[in-house]
């Protein structure tokens, strides 16, 4: 796996992790110039490496207000949202995984089915001539189980 994530990060994978990378340009030397990714934390999930990006990007932040902090914050989970619905970057849209179109297909409302029974209410049960609780199996006595 190795996704575009925005322009300076790139998600990858090994077996075991989700790997946030930052997208870096080489300095000096014989490869001076080209892009190269550093590790910069590893998560187990994809969310989790998604809040992981955020948390980065809002430390970073040279914001000087709660206001303004927020407003990134938003702006940050806003543009993420974004790459889910559309594709992410380089990757262009997400095709339909029904029908492999371009784009995902509108699907009708599933149908709403009628409700099954419902469960029977739990019966008082008495203790010392009190109801003192309610028995979660009705048919016990029935049953033979006590």
């Amino acid at each position: 796996m190795n996704i575009q994530i925005t322009d300076d990060y790139v998600m990858t994978s090994d077996p075991h992790n989700f790997i946030l990378n930052e997208v870096t340009v080489i300095k000096s030397g014989k490869d001076a110039g080209q892009k190269r990714l550093r590790a910069v934390a590893f998560f187990q999930s994809v969310p989790d490496l998604v809040e992981g990006l955020i948390t980065l990007q809002l430390r970073e932040s040279t914001q000087t207000s709660m206001q303004g902090l927020a407003q990134e914050h938003a702006e940050l989970c806003e543009n993420i949202r974004e790459l889910f619905r559309v594709g992410i970057t380089g990757i262009g849209t997400m095709p339909c995984k029904e029908c492999g179109q371009a784009e995902e297909c509108v699907k009708p409302e599933p149908e709403l089915r009628a409700e099954t029974e419902p469960e029977p209410k739990p019966e008082p049960v008495e203790v010392d001539g009190n109801e003192a609780a309610t028995s979660p199996v009705s048919d016990q006595k029935e049953s033979g189980g006590q």
